[in-house]
């Protein structure tokens, strides 16, 4: 068995809790799924939407990265899967 030490999410995905509210949407997004993935050691199963991994999603009533700021207080889920099953669907 190979041992890893992983550091802190926060470092890992080079941000710090000072910075993130100055992260980009970018750098958060990638913080809070392919750097859990790695933190947690489970790269190959998580922290992308990929046949044969395990995803929770939402999917927003937006773009989410070029909207602004204020509006993105006024973005809403529209679809939420958890552990495979659909539990919020405003599509139907």
């Amino acid at each position: 068995m190979r041992r890893t030490t992983r550091t802190a999410l926060s470092t890992s995905a080079g941000l710090s809790p000072a910075s993130a509210s100055s992260s980009t949407r970018r750098q958060a997004l990638r913080a809070y799924t392919r750097g859990n993935a790695w933190y947690l050691s489970r790269e190959k199963e998580l922290g992308s939407i990929e046949r044969g991994r395990f995803a929770d999603l939402v999917v927003l009533d937006r773009d989410y990265f070029p909207v602004s700021d204020a509006a993105m207080r006024d973005t809403r889920p529209v679809l939420a899967v958890i552990g495979g099953r659909v539990v919020h669907d405003t599509l139907r």
